[in-house]
């Protein structure tokens, strides 16, 4: 599994709703958000700029600028920051692991990297959050659904319905995988799901 250190990014936000929603939806993506009022006050450590095209201020030209108007939703936004989406920059996948247990845990890679893993109480709930995430980061990537196999009528039935919503895309059964390493920071559903991942990317699946 890649992993990248979390970005640090800096807020250009006169607006204090989205500057909060900000803030509270980074902590999920493991993103560090510094708020300032100028971007003289911007520190050397930060990636990118999260802005609005309202403001007065304008960012360092040298840092890459997200604008919210620019996309549907904040969380639209942190997916495309740590995704590392960028106007030119090639894209390959996106790849969602799926383990159905008590819940429906899952794990988004996209291009190699775990950009989110999600825990879902019901099959609707992962298929709205899904597509959500599909529609934000998935234009122009190849979708594969990577589902841990059991013997169950829900596997095949979540399949069947992948399969109706994402024609496209590629499905595969991955064999239970048990034991592993341990992920203590995520809940059994989650781990389970980027056990899934790990096992299919090892096995060049």
């Amino acid at each position: 599994m890649k992993t990248k250190p979390p970005p640090t990014v800096g807020a250009l936000l006169s607006d204090n709703a989205i500057a909060a929603k900000l803030l509270e939806l980074s902590k999920i993506y493991g993103v560090k958000v510094i708020w300032v009022a100028e971007p003289e006050k911007l520190p050397l450590t930060v990636q990118a700029v999260v802005s609005s095209r309202k403001e007065a201020v304008k960012a360092p030209p040298q840092l890459r600028t997200l604008y919210v108007e620019d996309y549907p939703s904040i969380e639209c936004l942190l997916l495309n920051l740590v995704a590392g989406t960028a106007p030119g920059k090639p894209k390959s996948s996106l790849v969602v692991a799926l383990n159905l247990g008590r819940a429906v845990g899952a794990a988004y890679a996209v291009d190699g990297y775990i950009v989110k893993t999600g825990r879902y109480n019901s099959l609707t709930s992962f298929e709205s959050d899904c597509n959500d995430i599909i529609s934000c980061i998935g234009e122009g990537r190849k979708i594969e659904f990577y589902i841990g196999y059991r013997p169950e009528e829900i596997v095949q039935e979540l399949a069947s319905r992948l399969r109706k919503q994402y024609p496209g895309a590629k499905i595969m059964f991955i064999p239970d995988v048990g034991g592993g390493p341990e992920f203590r920071e995520l809940s059994p559903d989650e781990a389970s799901a980027l056990k899934i991942y790990l096992k299919a990317v090892s096995e060049n699946i």
